[in-house]
């Protein structure tokens, strides 16, 4: 209800003549959101666990026989595309820090694409589908 009431206060000020009835722009207060959103270590966390959950998956399509690649040789070449994403976007947002919301939220989504495409793989993989058609 404080919104209703300030609307109020404003608006028989404006009619004095005593506010032109913008609203000041209010701080907010330092809650633990905005804390989060600005903690090196979060961030940091946000890639190591892209990478790593981007680094299993690569093992486990090479332990599946998706890949016909060895192992270790696609653990390496996915370093480097995980590595190269991460630089492209850190260098893309240089002028100023993305904040962690931003970052869960592209590299999940990257993980996620990555995900539904490996399991897409998979599932034409062992049902046959691509001999099928």
């Amino acid at each position: 209800m404080p919104f209703i009431t300030d609307f109020f206060k404003r608006w028989k000020l404006e009619r004095k003549g005593l506010s032109s009835g913008k609203k000041r722009k209010q701080n907010e207060e330092d809650t633990l959101a905005n804390s989060l959103d600005s903690n090196v270590y979060l961030r940091a966390s946000v890639f190591v666990i892209f990478m790593l959950s981007m680094l299993i998956m690569s093992f486990q399509m090479c332990q599946l026989g998706i890949y016909t690649q060895t192992p270790y040789i696609k653990l390496v070449k996915t370093l480097f595309v995980v590595l190269a994403l991460i630089t492209v976007f850190m260098l893309n947002h240089r002028e100023k820090l993305p904040k962690t919301r931003l970052l869960i939220l592209t590299f999940g989504g990257l993980f996620l694409q990555s995900l539904f495409a490996c399991l897409a793989v998979y599932l034409v993989k062992t049902t046959g589908l691509n001999e099928k058609m």
